[in-house]
């Protein structure tokens, strides 16, 4: 895809501690480390247009800064609180980014350096920063040794680019403090793996939800038989997230004010929660390309819009399982149209779910839709990504 010079893609990645809860989310760009302040600059005018609640939610935002936007830009016009800065590892350290770098502390912002490579250039900085990015395939040798030798400077380290189970085990055995990488939101599928049996009842409970013969009674009672499910759709729907002004009830009265399309779509959402997973972030980018899927189909009005959130849902069953979507889609009775844009990203439902999948992963060449540029495409993104992190805080209400 042919982006304008002026223009910007901005995505993220997510960062865990080692208890595998979120710890914040990466924010990158298609102009990354192009050696000019003007691609931060771009990024900071994103921002705030949009606010880093569309990008992060609730949770802090890693950002990449180049040193003579820092430079420029001092004072920075972000809370503290909300952002972690990292250097490029080609930094050139002079008095001036020096200086302000001890400014951007004493604001109290979190400074790191990404790829760091154990440079010995790096040694009056270490005393200042407060984490570095090591990228676990260019740092092999020693590493271990590498890490002890941080500690004396109680810096934390995050381990980057882990695409394998095996690599993710090592850096714990390095007592890494964070990780990040591929693994964790695209894990290898088992074709042999055995459901356990919260998901078997999860993908029971799906199949039923996704029946297109349901109807509102047999939708009523089919949430109804679930306590735990019932219980969190009528709190999810009164919830802020969703915004109606009159408290509802019960489930046909939900389905009367809602639409029966969109209260299937929220009790699949909601099902899927209760699945035992440690990567809530899986969630959210369920929800996120659920609305991204959406937008983007009526945008081009050449797919039905419900068809395609339930399509943006169900696109991480595959991850969330562990197993590969063939064998999840034997037990459900999707439509064909459904079943070819999860499986092979066909049809306009398919090339909406490859384009959100595509963002989701940073691959930009890939992250297109027919009519729709840049600017559409990056609002359609943040705004996914807003709604996302809403329903899901709603959820957890």
């Amino acid at each position: 895809m042919d982006i304008p010079a002026d223009e910007i893609l901005i995505g993220r990645q997510a960062i865990f501690n080692a208890s595998g809860n979120l710890f914040a989310y990466e924010v990158r760009s298609n102009r990354e480390h192009n050696g000019q302040a003007t691609s931060s600059a771009l990024m900071l005018k994103t921002f705030i247009e949009t606010g880093f609640d569309k990008v992060a939610g609730p949770h802090k935002a890693m950002i990449s800064v180049e040193p003579q936007f820092l430079i420029d830009m001092a004072p920075l016009p972000f809370e503290a609180q909300k952002v972690l800065l990292t250097l490029p590892v080609d930094t050139e350290l002079t008095d001036a980014l020096n200086g302000c770098l001890e400014n951007c502390l004493a604001q109290g912002f979190s400074v790191g350096i990404e790829n760091y490579n154990f440079e010995e250039k790096w040694q009056s900085l270490l005393n200042k920063i407060d984490f570095v990015k090591i990228d676990i395939n260019a740092s092999k040798e020693n590493l271990s040794e590498k890490l002890t030798s941080l500690k004396q400077f109680s810096i934390k380290t995050i381990a980057e680019n882990i695409s394998t189970d095996e690599q993710e085990a090592d850096c714990k055995a390095m007592a890494f403090d964070f990780f990040q990488g591929e693994n964790f939101s695209q894990p290898t599928l088992l074709v042999t793996r055995t459901l356990s049996e919260n998901e078997i009842i999860i993908l029971q409970l799906l199949a039923s939800l996704n029946d297109p013969d349901v109807t509102i009674d047999s939708l009523d009672n089919l949430i109804q038989q679930d306590p735990a499910l019932s219980y969190k759709m009528l709190r999810y729907i009164n919830s802020a997230a969703i915004g109606l002004r009159q408290k509802i009830d019960s489930i046909k009265q939900a389905v009367v004010l809602l639409g029966l399309k969109r209260v299937k779509a929220w009790a699949t959402v909601l099902a899927m929660a209760g699945m035992k997973t440690e990567n809530k972030d899986l969630l959210v980018n369920a929800v996120v390309r659920a609305f991204m899927c959406q937008a983007l189909v009526s945008h081009s009005g050449n797919a039905n819009p419900d068809s395609a959130f339930t399509v943006g849902t169900l696109s991480i069953l595959d991850v969330m399982m562990r197993t590969p979507m063939a064998n999840i889609l034997e037990q459900l009775p999707l439509s064909d149209e459904i079943s070819a844009a999860l499986l092979k990203h066909e049809g306009e439902l398919g090339k909406a779910l490859a384009c959100a999948i595509a963002y989701e992963k940073l691959d930009w060449d890939n992250a297109c839709f027919p009519g729709c540029d840049t600017e559409c495409l990056n609002e359609t993104y943040l705004n996914s990504s807003h709604e996302g992190f809403r329903a899901v805080m709603g959820m957890e209400v």
